[in-house]
């Protein structure tokens, strides 16, 4: 069995997965895992459907009423505010090694876009793309506890519908501060 960082929500079930965590034998082939935290068996596609239920739930309605839309099957919300494109994506972590127990840990990440920014970053840096970090289209991109003082970051966990209905009501009063 090979060893990575994370199993990340958004792509596929990798076969790169932390030795200590996971229990494989005969449940790799079916492509689900059996987590002994939980003791259940769960796919990251499960979980990812478990936080797209209650962001439709929760989150949907109140960011729709500043702007935002997101695409069915999407994490991510977008609005146009004059020349600045503003992003919400609701990134997440499948059964972190650092929290035991949970399924999920979602930190929501914060990303701006300007054109005109944008351009003129670049002609400051005569065109080099790889100066501004190869995204120049990027001003803004960090994780939305990072625009709170510190001592008011949060961080979410969930296992199971409820708790993801939770984290994202907390995520939503942690928006609308």
């Amino acid at each position: 069995m090979m060893e990575s960082r994370l199993c990340q929500c958004l792509g596929p079930l990798h076969e790169h997965v932390q030795p200590s965590y996971w229990r494989w034998s005969k449940l790799r082939s079916s492509g689900r895992a059996f987590n002994p935290h939980h003791r259940s068996m769960t796919t990251p596609a499960e979980v990812k459907n478990q936080l797209l239920e209650a962001l439709a739930a929760v989150v949907d309605e109140p960011l729709k009423q500043v702007g935002f839309a997101r695409k069915k099957g999407s994490l991510t919300y977008s609005r146009m505010l004059n020349t600045a494109e503003q992003q919400i994506t609701f990134v997440m972590d499948c059964f972190p090694k650092y929290q035991p127990g949970a399924e999920a840990h979602i930190h929501p990440m914060l990303q701006l876009r300007m054109s005109p920014v944008s351009e003129k970053a670049l002609a400051l840096v005569n065109g080099d793309k790889m100066l501004l970090a190869d995204a120049p289209e990027i001003i803004v991109n960090q994780p939305i506890e990072f625009t709170a003082p510190k001592d008011k970051h949060q961080r979410w966990f969930a296992t199971g519908n409820e708790q993801f209905v939770a984290a994202c009501e907390s995520i939503q009063t942690f928006l609308g501060r």
